[in-house]
């Protein structure tokens, strides 16, 4: 049997082109899978935009961390003491301290910024110290610096006693003035740990400048290089009891030979009261005034000390150090 043909309009469509039943609806399976896909997409999407934000995002964040950290520390401020951590054992007193505060401006300070600039500035004016380094560190003020340690006493003119002391190698006092060997420097008396206990006496200077100062002196200069060399001989050969110690005062009045070329330069005199040790010329200048050289001094004056079971008082009147034993000619 023949299919029956469907006639076509004119348009050249059938009537089946022209009809349509409207979209039929989706399983619940697939809704679900589609939505599961534009998740996804979704999802992708905003990564790509929050993954670049998130440096920037976590700058800001510690951004305000650090304000915030900054306005607690403003709302509770942090103090701190000084510590000294290299100071010498001669310095650990009350005095010392309390000098060493008074100077830095107080015990206690707000560890702020700036603090350990202002805090230098003001340690770096005290007499007491040189190549001053301070830094501050979460709960104090380190300080560090070169101590000046005195080595003899002097007496100004008003009465004030004074320490004074040779600069070692490396203070700013050396090499920046025009008498590098004869610079002494004074400071004002405070409280130490085995302080000096020779005093200088007649220095040509009638007045003593004050404490602080540096002093241009060859007289007490070379007063002061004696007194090293005879602590050097004591470390070596009589540590236990320094012979040092029973010196009251070196005398250097006839240091510029006033009194006469036939008078001792230098003068010791001993905690007895009576006895004189004639040393001489300065050290250094022996062989230009014909006297024992600056070793032989040193050997006869120890040798007679041990001789004498480590003490040089009241046995005799004076003790001559200027002749030499070897027998040199010297002028009439």
């Amino acid at each position: 049997m023949a299919k029956k043909k469907i006639k076509k309009p004119k348009s050249g469509k059938s009537w089946r082109d022209w009809f349509s039943w409207g979209q039929r609806k989706e399983s619940r399976a697939a809704r679900e899978e589609k939505r599961e896909q534009l998740y996804r997409r979704i999802k992708i999407a905003a990564m790509s935009v929050f993954l670049p934000l998130l440096p920037a995002g976590l700058v800001v964040g510690f951004f305000y961390m650090e304000k915030y950290v900054h306005a607690q520390r403003a709302e509770t401020p942090i103090y701190g003491s000084l510590e000294f951590v290299n100071a010498p054992e001669w310095a650990f007193t009350e005095g010392m301290k309390k000098k060493l505060s008074e100077a830095a401006g107080g015990g206690q300070f707000e560890l702020k910024e700036g603090i350990a600039e202002a805090v230098g500035k003001r340690l770096a004016e005290l007499p007491w110290l040189y190549h001053v380094r301070v830094r501050t560190t979460t709960h104090n003020i380190k300080v560090e610096a070169q101590y000046r340690e005195p080595q003899a006493i002097i007496k100004t003119a008003k009465g004030q006693t004074c320490y004074v002391g040779l600069p070692a190698p490396g203070d700013p006092l050396c090499g920046d003035n025009p008498d590098e060997a004869n610079t002494v420097f004074v400071l004002d008396q405070v409280e130490v740990k085995k302080p000096p206990l020779i005093e200088i006496k007649g220095f040509a200077d009638k007045l003593a400048p004050a404490a602080g100062k540096t002093w241009y002196a060859s007289d007490v200069a070379a007063a002061l290089k004696l007194i090293a060399a005879l602590r050097q001989m004591d470390e070596k050969v009589s540590k236990e009891k320094p012979l040092s110690n029973e010196i009251s005062e070196i005398d250097v009045s006839n240091f510029s030979a006033k009194q006469g070329s036939s008078a001792p330069r230098i003068v010791l005199r001993l905690r007895d009261g009576k006895t004189q040790v004639n040393w001489g010329a300065p050290m250094g200048k022996s062989a230009s005034q014909l006297e024992a050289s600056d070793i032989e001094k040193l050997t006869t004056l120890y040798t007679f000390y041990r001789e004498n079971k480590n003490t040089l008082l009241n046995i005799v009147a004076f003790i001559e150090l200027r002749y030499p034993k070897l027998g040199i000619p010297r002028p009439e």
